[in-house]
């Protein structure tokens, strides 16, 4: 019963993205598959969690869309979300929502999903809007300044918006029960050391890999760091 539940709000809830054009025929295939096993196996939290990822990530991404095209920082598209890039920033929380429907470790496996998000839109907000607020970029490896667009680039004003955007994916695996107070301060902690993580990586010839893998090794690393940091610090 709850398995063709998900499927017909995802359907909805996809063909409306589709129809908009927020999603491209892969990313509405590709979508409808994320969003049916997250929400079967992971639950209603898990699936508002995938929600606010997808709709925040594509709101900011059409920010300031245009000055951001005139220094070639933008998303092809308008942002509109591909299925390879569904499938990268969501494929740590598809195992982590499978492995809670199982009844395997599922306070932990909580952990490591919401964490997962956080870092994914810790990650977009800050580099999409980081980029409009930004005043002075610099390198997260030398710490000198650099011009706006660099890749791998980050700025104290894009830092704080990436963990504000993580608090709000905390904020609301905590109200759905999914994680208490230690799990929250875990999240945002796994979210705000994967994501400086990866603009790190991003700074580097390692990111001659591809936009996808960085994003897959990002949310893989905040999952981690989050478990990790709720283990020593809290247990």
């Amino acid at each position: 019963m709850l398995l063709l539940y998900a499927l017909f709000v995802n359907l909805i809830i996809g063909t409306i993205a589709y129809v908009k054009g927020l999603v491209s025929t892969g990313g509405y295939i590709v979508g409808l598959i994320v969003g049916i096993t997250i929400f079967a196996y992971g639950g209603v939290g898990a699936y508002v969690i995938l929600c606010t990822f997808f709709a925040l990530g594509i709101w900011f991404s059409k920010t300031g869309y245009e000055e951001k095209r005139e220094r070639a920082t933008h998303q092809e598209g308008r942002g509109r979300r591909g299925g390879r890039h569904a499938l990268a920033n969501c494929l740590v929380g598809i195992v982590s929502a499978m492995l809670i429907g199982l009844g395997w470790r599922i306070d932990y496996m909580a952990i490591v999903l919401t964490a997962s998000f956080a870092t994914a839109l810790a990650d977009t907000t800050s580099n999409e809007l980081g980029q409009l607020y930004g005043k002075h970029p610099f390198n997260p490896t030398t710490f000198k300044g650099v011009e706006p667009g660099t890749e791998g680039a980050i700025s104290i004003e894009g830092t704080l918006l990436g963990i504000a955007g993580a608090i709000v994916i905390a904020g609301e695996a905590f109200i759905f029960d999914m994680v208490d107070w230690r799990g929250f301060v875990a999240v945002i902690a796994g979210a705000t050391l994967g994501n400086y993580i990866e603009s790190v990586l991003s700074s580097t010839p390692f990111r001659h890999i591809g936009n996808e893998l960085l994003n897959l090794l990002n949310t893989l690393m905040g999952g981690l760091i989050a478990l990790i940091f709720y283990k020593v610090v809290f247990m």
